[in-house]
């Protein structure tokens, strides 16, 4: 993993203008450019965790009582 980082992901970052990275000290420090595209990051980070479950369960639908004539609208 170490290696892929500073031989692959690093450097390519530092070739896109997000990072500098400093090979004899090991520093990584974010760029003007990755500050731009801080939001767009944490957009795309989220698609590739997928769906955050909301902090409250949502009641099923799937295994929920038939509405009747009778019955109330969720709206009431």
């Amino acid at each position: 993993m170490r290696t892929s980082l500073i031989h692959h992901h690093l450097p390519r970052l530092t070739e896109h203008g997000l990072l500098e990275y400093d090979r004899r000290s090991g520093d990584v420090t974010s760029t003007a450019t990755f500050e731009s595209m801080r939001d767009e990051i944490r957009r795309v980070r989220t698609l590739d965790d997928g769906p955050v479950p909301d902090e409250e369960p949502l009641d099923s639908v799937l295994y929920a009582e038939p509405l009747t004539e009778g019955s109330p609208t969720p709206s009431e």
